[in-house]
């Protein structure tokens, strides 16, 4: 028999091993929820945008747009909460007797003695309901009113003919020429100050944050520099390309073995951190990915078209299909990116359960 400290070690390697991953899962599916309820705001505005230019038109205000788009978000946000929440509620009532059945099941048949011996349970507490509507519905409201702020920029006269937008919101006031530069200074300096705190034997997934950052801040100021002196379209491809290049360098390539190969004393390399290098690592690959492919869209398009063009039949078709995907690059690099977080969250969820389920047979 096995002895007492050894079933409590077992048991909290079983339970750190086990909140890991579904904290994992639910960030990543929290992360995919954002970027829904961002589209969604996205396509509502998109269908009414018409209808919001001749609103302008006659004088309706910029917040005003935001704040009547912000109204109707929170009507969704309360009940829409409310109701995932019941739902929550039954679906973690079903889990867990389909767990704890499970679990009594294996170790029944392992050994007849350890029988019900693994006891899972379905405990809910009211306060972690109410932080937990409370947190949807904040986290549901800071997402609206960046959407929303994002949405209510638009020429007016090209809203009002339901053309694309060629520099919408553009006024070169006081405050917008602080922010262009104030914004890129503070993603380098953060980058900076994170890396100098963490360098020396840190976390590996912190310095990877740190340069990161400092990457995105030093293009944004190059970009801003170039500004005058070359086209905007190049500058914007140049600019967006290698910092999707330097988020695909960063984190999807082994850093985390190599280094700990060729300098184990560099970094904390702690399989602590592991989960976090995956949760940052993930989005910002999927990121990094959809950032290239959008900003070279035209060039990957006329490569496409002259793969695929040689079917007669086929010609209108693509040249209609990616002409639609182009009218709009960020609203497609958003689907794009929110079908990546959803394929990637399936996929890791197929993965640890094939792994959980080839550990059991073993």
């Amino acid at each position: 028999p096995l002895s007492k400290e050894t079933l409590l070690t077992v048991a909290t390697v079983g339970g750190t091993v086990f909140s890991s991953v579904f904290s994992l899962f639910g960030a990543l599916s929290v992360l995919a929820a954002v970027l829904l309820i961002f589209l969604i705001f996205v396509m509502l505005a998109a269908e009414r945008r018409s209808e919001i230019g001749m609103a302008r038109a006659i004088g309706t205000q910029r917040r005003q747009v935001v704040q009547m788009f912000v109204t109707e978000g929170m009507v969704y946000s309360l009940v829409a909460a409310a109701i995932g929440v019941l739902v929550g509620i039954g679906v973690t009532f079903a889990m867990t007797s389909f767990i704890g059945q499970l679990f009594n099941n294996l170790s029944g048949q392992v050994n007849p003695q350890a029988a019900g011996l693994f006891g899972v349970t379905f405990s809910i507490s009211w306060q972690s309901v109410v932080i937990s509507y409370c947190l949807g519905v904040i986290l549901t409201f800071a997402v609206i009113t960046i959407s929303s702020w994002r949405v209510s920029r638009m020429n007016i006269v090209s809203a009002i003919r339901d053309l694309p937008d060629r520099g919408a919101g553009q006024r070169r006031t006081l405050l917008h020429g602080i922010w262009v530069w104030a914004f890129p200074a503070l993603l380098a300096a953060g980058g900076v100050a994170l890396l100098v705190r963490e360098a020396p034997g840190g976390w590996l997934g912190l310095v990877l944050l740190a340069v990161t950052l400092l990457l995105a801040g030093l293009m944004l100021i190059a970009g801003r520099t170039l500004e005058g002196r070359v086209s905007p379209q190049r500058v914007e491809r140049a600019v967006y390309t290698a910092i999707g290049l330097g988020l695909l360098l960063l984190w999807a390539l082994p850093w985390h073995r190599w280094l700990a190969q060729i300098a184990p004393d560099l970094f904390d390399y702690t399989p602590l951190q592991l989960p976090l290098l995956f949760l940052l690592g993930g989005p910002l690959t999927v990121t990094g990915a959809i950032m290239v492919i959008m900003v070279n869209a035209d060039f990957l398009a006329r490569l496409f078209s002259s793969l695929l063009g040689f079917v007669p039949s086929l010609r209108p078709v693509l040249k209609t299909a990616i002409a639609y995907s182009l009218n709009s690059r960020f609203r497609t690099g958003m689907t794009m990116l929110l079908f990546a977080m959803i394929m990637a969250t399936v996929v890791v969820m197929a993965v640890v359960i094939d792994a959980t389920q080839g550990m059991i047979d073993t």
